[in-house]
Order: C-alpha cells, then structure tokens, then sequence
C-alpha cells in the first residue's frame, strides 16, 4: 500500500482483518484483499477505534482520554477521482459507517460518476452488503454531503423499503430504481 503522511501513520494502527467471519457472510476472499479493478490493491484492515461523532471516528493509540474503543474493520477509501484519501471504520452489528479525516462521504467514492455505460449506481445499505457485492458500488457515510455529490445520478437499490429509507436519508430526491428481482422477492 502507499499512503501518505498522516493516513500513513493512520494505516500503521492496523492489522490485517481476518476472514473467517466474512467467508460465513458469503464475502468472498478477494473483496477483502482488494479493490475491483481498475483500482486494485487496499486490503480491509481490522483496529480498535472509537466513534468520536457524527460520522468520524479514531483510531484507540492516537486518542487521549477515555472513550468507548471497538473492534472494527478499516477500509481504505477512495474519493471519486480513484485517489485513497480516507479510511472508513464498520463496528460489525452497529449502524452506519464514520470516516477518519471525512474526506468522503461515500464508502465506494470512486464509483459515483465512474464509467457505468448509464447505468444506475448501485447503493448499499451497509457495509456488509457491499463487501458481498465485491466493492461495487457505495455505502451513504455522510447523508448531506453525498447528496450533492450524488445529484443527477441515478441509484440502485436491492429492496424497496431501503430505497424508501434512501430517499428520506438524501437531501435531494434521487432518481431510485430497484433491482427487478427484489420486487419479485418481496411479492
């Protein structure tokens, strides 16, 4: 990996994440070994952290004082040029995901206005469910900021009641299809 600066020493808190969880959740190996192409490379990372405030976190050896430190994963993010500039920390079984230095509002960042040959972008309701997909797609960090970056675009989602929740969580009102086969299911 080749970082920078302070999100080097940032990347120095963590520890490689061990699969066995995700393998049982049907993540497949290499989602967590790295980035679809064309931008491969960037395992997820495992640390302690804490969740500091809205949407951002620290990492448990750079923050003085007391604070509710948890296992989490790490996620080296990219902004939507396909540059890492973040890192992204999920607490498997609590909601949301927080940004360290919140320089994205998209787990997935590069995939908002990346080549999709006009297809919807595919938006996911959590981590989890993303790491399933391969890492392809996004996940909401910060609802305000990702709605302007995601004005004009059209979203996908899996399930109606997500989209439902997606549409109240966005700022704007985004164009929001759902994947046909989830209308199936849920009939």
């Amino acid at each position: 990996m080749r970082f920078s600066g302070a999100l080097l020493e940032a990347v120095q808190e963590c520890r490689p994440a061990r699969p066995d969880f995700f393998l049982r959740q049907g993540v497949h190996p290499c989602a967590l070994e790295s980035d679809p192409a064309p931008h491969v490379g960037f395992p997820v990372l495992a640390s302690r952290v804490a969740i500091t405030g809205a949407h951002r976190f620290e990492f448990e050896s750079l923050l003085q004082g007391d604070a509710d430190f948890q296992h989490a994963l790490v996620i080296p993010a990219r902004d939507e040029f396909g540059g890492v500039v973040d890192l992204v920390a999920w607490v498997p079984g609590r909601a949301g995901l927080a940004s360290w230095s919140g320089r994205v509002c998209l787990l997935g960042e590069h995939w908002a206005h990346s080549s999709r040959l006009g297809e919807p972008l595919h938006v996911f309701p959590n981590a989890l469910e993303w790491l399933k997909a391969g890492r392809r797609g996004v996940v909401v960090i910060e609802p305000h900021k990702a709605a302007i970056l995601l004005h004009g675009v059209t979203l996908l989602v899996d399930d109606p009641a997500f989209g439902f929740e997606l549409r109240n969580l966005l700022s704007i009102a985004p164009n929001i299809v759902v994947r046909a086969n989830a209308l199936r299911r849920a009939a």
